[in-house]
């Protein structure tokens, strides 16, 4: 076995990027042909087992009954097994099933551990006093003395992540995504969308606020796409905030939620933070621009004039969205997808796991 995946959870609610479907596109980039073993808990829906199951070199095991602290000695077992066997593994999340297996296996085999943290380090995200989280680092400061890599989306994921694992040997990796086919759009059709899982850190509310305060003074008469599922008594608070220029189309995936964001002009992120976010590569493979939130590694955005950011408030989201629509549509498009080809497609890929 050359490749060991270990994870959670199928992160059902991305249907391209996340944790397994980053290293689906690895290794069809790297025309991997050896067998690749996933082992995994079922919590979600498994979209992702779908996505894998189109890849022949996938054998996925399911632990049931496991999830953090839910200990099985069998599955324990199958774990430190295939740790030994494999020459690389790629684990996500430092806190999560697989931590004591890995450190277990470690003390007498020394691995390549690609260890992936996905925003869970990050100081804002954490308490590093709560006993749990201070027992998983302490570990990762063990595994540190193996062939340990921790892997950081970005660099403002490590700029802003906790002290105490700093020190180890760390690379930075994107997400990536297979180059897709699209048409530029040469005009604005008043339409915005948002995707992502709908909770109250995304931040929703203030965007249909905005889209409200910018349509009742007939600046635009935007529309509003809101794509994805998540928090009912959330989602239901959002409809009574917005009107007939809001709509809510529950998730969507693949082509479905490609067409959504084609037929939208940018694409808006008003989260507290975002840790990466998928969804924006999405977006800027088809050419949309996007706004996020400055709490996020897109600031690459406003460098390169393909979107931009907001400082989080209510007023410079209202201001930022008046603003890029003020811009010229046909560079900021053409801006988006240089930047995707540039960092983000799968063809770039190689070079970080050389």
């Amino acid at each position: 076995m050359n490749i060991l995946v270990l994870t959670s959870t199928y992160y059902p609610y991305v249907s391209i990027g996340g944790p397994v479907f980053t290293n689906h596109n690895l290794y069809n980039i790297l025309k991997l042909r050896d067998n690749i073993l996933v082992i995994t808990t079922t919590y979600g829906n498994n979209y992702g087992a779908k996505i894998l199951s189109s890849n022949k070199n996938f054998k996925i095991i399911y632990c049931n009954n496991l999830f953090n602290f839910q200990f099985s000695f069998k599955y324990i077992y199958i774990m430190i097994k295939n740790i030994i066997n494999a020459r690389y593994i790629h684990a996500h999340g430092p806190y999560s099933f697989f931590i004591f297996p890995l450190l277990i296996a470690n003390i007498f085999y020394r691995k390549n551990i690609y260890l992936f943290l996905h925003g869970t380090a990050l100081s804002k995200n954490i308490n590093i006093y709560r006993l749990d989280k201070f027992i998983f680092f302490i570990l990762i400061k063990f595994l540190s003395f193996s062939k340990v890599n921790l892997i950081y989306n970005s660099n403002y994921e490590y700029l802003n992540s906790i002290d105490l694992i700093k020190s180890l040997k760390f690379k930075i990796i994107p997400h990536t995504l297979p180059i897709p086919n699209f048409k530029y759009k040469k005009n604005h059709v008043n339409r915005v969308v948002f995707v992502g899982r709908i909770t109250p850190i995304k931040r929703v509310d203030i965007l249909i606020d905005a889209i409200n305060y910018i349509n009742s003074f007939r600046i635009n008469n935007l529309h509003l796409d809101i794509i994805g599922d998540g928090d009912t008594g959330y989602i239901n608070y959002l409809k009574a905030k917005g009107g007939g220029n809001i709509n809510f189309t529950g998730q969507l995936n693949g082509d479905d939620k490609n067409s959504a964001i084609l037929n939208s002009d940018f694409l808006i992120l008003p989260s507290y933070r975002e840790n990466f976010g998928n969804v924006v590569i999405e977006a800027l493979s088809l050419g949309i621009p996007a706004l996020v939130t400055d709490e996020s590694p897109w600031r690459i955005l406003n460098i390169t004039n393909s979107g931009g950011t907001f400082d989080g408030s209510l007023y410079d989201l209202i201001f930022q969205i008046i603003n890029i629509y003020n811009k010229d549509y046909s560079s900021l498009s053409n801006n988006a997808r240089s930047v995707f080809l540039e960092y983000f497609s799968n063809e770039k890929i190689y070079e970080y796991y050389k």
